[in-house]
């Protein structure tokens, strides 16, 4: 019986400015013929590049970083000293995505500048602007993130999947943030580089917004501030 491999490697991945590389290693060796088993307790495992170009490689040169995604990069072993890790913090830019209607835009212009107030560098579009299908919201949101070389943080998209014209969210298939929070090429891999928020908004409910600002303004409530 041939044993099964020690480890198991998968394609690079990026997360927003960290490119990375899962390691599977097998410490435990099992032969059911034989009814052996072989473990190991001391494992070396070196990473070695060897440079070039190769798959999801990062499209921009960040010259800060977040304090959501540096808590999440100190995660990866070798990111404490790092260049990355050297670079300033500073908190990323939100982008808000709207139907093109006079009551959404209303509502999107009271968060902007709300948001603004509290030191975000937000801004809002319509779907007119962006595209009202799926690809095209995408392709405007990777697109805003290169041109802003990576300072693009968090994407606020207005609708609703079950909705009616024009309060619709547009999905493709069954993917919802996921799908609008990966940037780069036609096939990116399944992490997300952004902060990705669907906020309901049906003639029902534009009181939404409405709460979500009053989240960051409640001391009742100070335990969940600035989370949108």
């Amino acid at each position: 019986m041939v044993p099964a491999p020690y480890r198991r490697d998968f394609p690079p991945a990026t997360l927003r400015d960290v490119r990375f590389v899962v390691v599977i290693v097998y410490p435990v060796q099992v032969n059911p013929v034989t009814r052996q088993m072989r473990t190991y307790d001391n494992i070396e495992v070196a990473l070695n590049n060897v440079g070039g170009v190769g798959e999801n490689e990062i499209t921009v040169s960040p010259v800060s970083l977040s304090p959501g995604f540096k808590k999440l990069y100190s995660e990866f072993v070798n990111f404490p000293g790092s260049p990355l890790d050297e670079l300033p913090v500073v908190p990323g830019k939100q982008l808000l995505i709207c139907p093109n209607d006079a009551g959404a835009i209303a509502e999107m212009q009271r968060l902007v500048d709300w948001r603004r107030h509290k030191g975000i560098d937000a801004s809002y579009v319509t779907t007119s602007v962006t595209g009202p299908s799926a690809t095209e919201i995408r392709n405007y949101i990777s697109n805003q993130y290169a041109a802003s070389n990576g300072a693009l943080e968090f994407v606020t998209i207005v609708g609703d999947p079950n909705a009616s014209a024009i309060y619709n969210l547009p999905t493709d298939a069954s993917q919802y943030d996921n799908y609008f929070g990966t940037v780069g090429s036609e096939n990116p891999d399944p992490v997300p580089d952004l902060a990705v928020d669907v906020c309901p908004l049906t003639l029902r409910s534009n009181s939404t917004l409405w709460s979500r600002r009053r989240y960051s303004t409640s001391p009742i409530l100070r335990g969940r501030r600035d989370v949108v």
